[in-house]
């Protein structure tokens, strides 16, 4: 990683602080030839929604084991990893939900071609 106005690379030691967004951080590191701060994200950031693809995976994972916000948290406590707001956990959710609500219907739509091209070509 490079500092993009001075074209140094991003010293781990130059980090000054760290702002949570779920299971990602932003660090903020300062550039030791200008002083300038850089924010470094440590996932993939959608500036579009405004989200991390780890916080959307660990989202998907707690619906499809059935479990809560609750649950997921004592995990990640039990493994000393930090906890994640229960605000952050229903954003991912709803966002998750939603896709899942949109796969859930292109099934039922592909399943209802394929029994009328069936029924189609079986006359």
């Amino acid at each position: 990683m490079w500092y993009k106005d001075c074209q140094i690379p991003i010293s781990f030691r130059n980090v000054t602080g760290e702002t949570q967004k779920g299971l990602a951080s932003v660090l903020d590191v300062t550039c030791i030839k200008c002083n300038s701060l850089c924010a470094v994200h440590t996932n993939v950031y959608n500036p579009v929604n405004k989200s991390y693809e780890v916080n959307g995976k660990l989202a998907f994972g707690m619906i499809d084991a059935s479990v809560g916000e609750c649950h997921i948290n004592t995990v990640l406590s039990a493994t000393d990893v930090p906890t994640v707001l229960p605000t952050t956990m229903k954003k991912y959710e709803r966002q998750v939900g939603v896709a899942q609500e949109s796969c859930l219907e292109a099934v039922r739509l592909e399943k209802q071609m394929t029994l009328k091209n069936e029924s189609i070509e079986n006359k």
